[in-house]
């Protein structure tokens, strides 16, 4: 049985969680995953390893997180906003693990 949770309340907002193939969702081909912000979905590529799947799906809830807090609409010149900056979203979403392991260590976690 599949333990992966199938939705999460993001800032008052509950987005589906889905784990496909490529063949299962034709927008995978070639992606880990997306975020479609209209239709308050997350779907990930089932294909890679547990490790990496946790990867895309901390990258892809930090875009949903970034939009429902109003940044997305904030950070001016859309393609290129600092809120959707593909860089930035892959560096807390990959270092996320690390930077908890320090915050419990200094245990400033609430």
């Amino acid at each position: 049985m599949d333990k992966r949770k199938k939705s999460i309340v993001i800032l008052g907002v509950k987005y589906s969680i889905e784990y496909k193939s490529e063949e299962q969702d034709e927008y995978l081909q070639g992606k880990y995953g997306y975020c479609d912000l209209d239709l308050k979905k997350i779907v990930v590529n089932s294909k890679f390893n547990d490790n990496f799947i946790k990867t895309t799906l901390r990258h892809e809830l930090l875009h949903a997180f970034m939009y429902e807090c109003g940044l997305h609409d904030n950070s001016l010149h859309y393609e290129v906003a600092w809120a959707t900056n593909e860089e930035m979203i892959d560096f807390f979403s990959i270092q996320w693990v690390k930077l908890n392991k320090i915050f419990e260590q200094l245990e400033i976690l609430n």
